[in-house]
């Protein structure tokens, strides 16, 4: 569960960012990586992501036999032609913004997916966090 470490602190970073003055909007639709398909994710690991950000955000997982350059290669050219900023990258995990729409992605590699997921092939997790209305 080393990762879950790094997913709950990086999405309750996000999280100050949603809060941040000026977070009103629409939430944005989000790309996915082509040819992924969607896995569920354990309990325990969604459970401790929304235990620690007490907030309604989207987490999902999808799973692809393509190597993390290249999904990392298609979000970083797929957002910037959506038009998403590119606000920050921690610990190897990328985040966008696009109109208070804060999106970031983490690729696990299939090591680290059969620990985690019981898949043997790469993982991506998404989070979004749509836009906070008060």
């Amino acid at each position: 569960m080393k990762k879950t470490y790094k997913i709950v602190i990086l999405t309750a970073l996000i999280l100050l960012l949603a809060f941040a003055p000026g977070c009103l909007g629409e939430a944005q639709e989000t790309p996915t990586y082509p040819d992924a398909e969607k896995i569920d994710i354990p309990k325990d690991l969604s459970q401790d992501i929304f235990d620690e950000i007490g907030f309604e955000g989207i987490i999902n997982a999808y799973k692809t036999t393509d190597t993390p350059d290249e999904i990392m290669d298609w979000y970083e050219e797929e957002m910037d032609n959506q038009e998403w900023t590119d606000i920050f990258s921690k610990a190897g995990i990328p985040f966008w913004e696009k109109e208070n729409t804060l999106h970031g992605i983490q690729i696990l590699e299939p090591d680290e997916a059969q620990e985690e997921f019981d898949v043997n092939k790469t993982v991506i997790i998404t989070i979004t966090i749509p836009p906070i209305e008060i």
